[in-house]
């Protein structure tokens, strides 16, 4: 255990059972459960509660209390106000509750009346930014409440339990024109966070305030410098420095991080012409250093320094060639498998090698023959599902989650692969109408999958040179005979598949440009057709500019693949295949179709993957199918225009770029909005790459990104 990689806060936190969360994170000192009006003497009661335990009656008060106080607000902003979404935000699996209610009865009710719902506050700890943070994401209080100081009450509770946890942040968002809330949180220490939306410029050059506001406060102890640079689990790696002109350079780019952070550098690094610094001597030098630097608002700038500084010595180290900082490999062991990833043990670890699979009992019958291969399972599921309309609401996409991976020994994966999959199944594992099966497919059994259903491609895989491109092509096969969700090995549900679309997502909407009205009952589908394919947007930009492709897109909108859901046999799906073989064929010509020679030849290898079997390839097919059906131009499918909204084609719903890919930076952000946003999906962590450096694409990569040059230069190793 001493080697295990130490699980993140808020993974531990989430895990807990109700009970423990109270035992460990909410205060043990002071009494929390009870409140006291200061004027007019009423008793209320604190309790915490799961979303998960909140009856009918408790999420009814909760959102009244939202709609009266913030319906307004809503209403006023881009995103208008959706009571469908919100209650369905108020139900995401993670969030906690502290419930106030009354102790006793209200002039003129009967004593049996007491214990109604006149505030609440709702919180999660979550990532946002990369960052661990405790996200508040509703604190609504009934009237007679406000200003009583029970909202600053609720937030110390909050604030405690991010202490506790060990994070260092507490984000929430305000609407701006909220003058009354914004100046609450601002009197109790809270500013604008760096993620926060910028002011719209306009063409006249006035600047107008997004509708909301993401406000942050961090906790005033030290930073924790280890865990900024994830050294925790490290062995002692050595910074070694050389006396070279290259430290005039080092000292040159100390000048702005301040004295006293220098000071402290420069003691350890200048005691001779060669100097080695192990990295716990370097950390808990530089946290003296903080612990005398002081607190407050001067504390919270030093320790941006210090954290600059740490950034910079790492940066040195690599540029002078010394050995990369590289956190030991965790090893897992049996009993924190089971503690932390249960389901995953339960499920996947340790199986067979043919995958893994877990299919709902209520699917099952005793007359049932039994299942010994994962290619049996998922024909299994994919006619239970359709015989039990087990399907995402108002789709015929069937509940069944489809991951790729290398095997289930998950005592030998990376330590942050586990939890993606845990989530996963705590969404699939659920009694009633929202379970769902779930398939973990290893090579094998795509290779049984790839020969039963589309046998043709059992050779042209086998010849692709890249593990990646056969990836592509898989999960396109997989939810196009099976049916169902796929989702990359790094990819977090934050929702539960099985409330992906709801009403909202399927209203009709306008192309601004032509005046055309787009709907599920567009083009060829008509009368209305369930949707039988889900799609998201990862780049969302002005086609004006040239922003897509100093960013490296081919197009200014385009489609992810690392998550998709459809039914099985879908047009845009079969067309991708086909136009993938036909590709095959063409360059196999030469070679009179001999896909061996092909590929010895290098001629697969010079394809670029993202145009071949990639998010190109994938948008490329949509884009054709949906414009021959509906006669759909693409570029009405953003989502800048209208603040990010679904757009559904006939059959097809194009989810807006926050459902697949929330929580983006400022950079590229292209109309993101945060994990905590109620259109967010799926995050993809993008652990890891397919892509071998090369030096050539990399010169490429800066010039198009940094000057705005070498557009076609090519993104394929040469």
């Amino acid at each position: 255990m001493s080697n295990s990689k130490k699980p993140l806060g808020i993974d531990t936190a989430n895990a807990k059972t109700l009970a423990d969360f109270v035992t460990d994170y909410l205060p043990t000192d002071t009494p929390w459960t009870s409140f006291t009006h200061p004027t007019m003497g009423g008793k209320y009661t604190i309790e915490l509660q799961n979303s998960s335990n909140l009856t009918r009656d408790d999420l009814a008060a909760c959102f009244s209390l939202v709609e009266e106080s913030s319906k307004g607000d809503y209403s006023a902003s881009k995103q208008g106000w959706k009571p469908t979404a919100k209650r369905r935000e108020m139900r995401l699996l993670e969030l906690k509750y502290l419930l106030i209610r009354s102790a006793e009865p209200r002039d003129g009710e009967e004593k049996g009346m007491a214990g109604g719902i006149e505030a609440f506050a709702s919180f999660m700890p979550t990532i946002e930014d990369e960052q661990e943070v405790l996200y508040v994401y509703e604190i609504h209080l009934a009237p007679s409440l406000r200003r009583s100081g029970l909202g600053r009450q609720l937030m110390k509770l909050v604030e405690g339990v991010a202490r506790k946890i060990g994070v260092e942040k507490v984000m929430l968002s305000c609407f701006t024109r909220n003058a009354t809330a914004k100046g609450f949180y601002e009197g109790i220490g809270y500013e604008k966070d760096e993620y926060s939306p910028p002011p719209r410029v306009l063409r006249d050059g006035r600047e107008v305030e997004e509708a909301y506001v993401i406000l942050k406060r961090h906790d005033n102890g030290n930073i924790d410098i280890e865990k900024y640079l994830d050294l925790r689990h490290s062995a002692l790696v050595p910074l070694i420095f050389y006396s070279t002109p290259r430290t005039i350079t080092y000292d040159h780019r100390l000048k702005r991080i301040g004295h006293p952070v220098r000071s402290a550098i420069h003691k350890l690094l200048n005691r001779g012409n060669r100097h080695v610094v192990e990295s716990e001597t370097l950390c808990r030098a530089l946290r003296r250093e903080a612990s005398v630097i002081g607190k407050g608002h001067m504390a919270l700038h030093r320790r941006r320094q210090l954290a600059t500084a740490c950034l910079i010595l790492v940066f040195l180290h690599l540029w002078l060639g010394g050995p990369f900082l590289r956190a030991s490999r965790p090893k897992h062991v049996e009993a924190y498998i089971q503690q932390n990833y249960p389901l995953v043990a339960q499920h996947v670890w340790n199986n067979n090698g043919k995958g893994a699979w877990y299919i709902p009992n209520e699917w099952r019958r005793e007359s049932d023959p039994p299942i010994t291969t994962i290619l049996q399972a998922a024909h299994f599921a994919s006619s239970r599902a359709a015989e039990l309309s087990r399907t995402i609401p108002y789709s015929d996409i069937p509940l069944i989650i489809h991951q790729i991976w290398l095997g289930t020994k998950i005592d030998q994966w990376a330590p942050d692969l586990p939890g993606g999959i845990e989530q996963w199944l705590k969404f699939a594992t659920v009694e009633g109408k929202e379970s769902m099966a779930y398939f973990l497919w290893l090579d094998d059994g795509c290779d049984q999958l790839i020969a039963d259903v589309e046998p043709e491609l059992v050779d042209i895989l086998k010849a692709l040179p890249l593990p990646v491109e056969r990836s592509d092509v898989f999960r396109v096969v997989v939810v196009n005979s099976i049916g169902g969700i796929y989702g990359d090995i790094d990819t977090n549900p934050l929702r539960s598949p099985a409330t992906w679309i709801d009403e909202d997502d399927i209203k009709p909407w306008i192309d601004q440009k032509t005046s055309i009205t787009y709907s599920p009952s567009s083009g060829n589908w008509k009368p209305p057709h369930n949707i039988r394919l889900l799609l998201g947007i990862e780049a969302d930009n002005d086609p004006n500019t040239d922003a897509y492709w100093r960013m490296g897109y081919n197009f200014p909108i385009q489609l992810t693949q690392w998550a998709l859901a459809s039914a099985p046999k879908h047009p845009v799906l079969n067309r991708f295949i086909a136009t993938f073989k036909n590709r095959v064929a063409e360059l196999a010509t030469p070679y009179k179709g001999n896909l061996t020679a092909t590929a010895e030849a290098g001629v697969l290898a010079r394809e670029d993957p993202l145009k071949f079997t990639g998010p190109e390839a994938i948008t490329v097919a949509t884009m054709a199918q949906l414009k021959d059906d509906a006669g759909l131009r693409w570029e009405a499918v953003t989502g800048l225009q209208d603040g990010g909204r679904s757009k559904a084609v006939g059959d097809t719903i194009i989810f807006p770029i926050t459902a697949f890919s929330p929580g983006r930076s400022k950079y590229g952000n292209m109309g993101s909005k945060p994990l905590t946003d109620p259109d967010a999906r799926l995050q993809h962590r993008a652990q890891g790459s397919w892509r071998k450096k090369d030096m050539y694409v990399e010169m490429g990569k800066i010039c198009r990104t940094v000057l705005g040059m070498c557009r076609d230069w090519s993104k394929v190793p040469q």
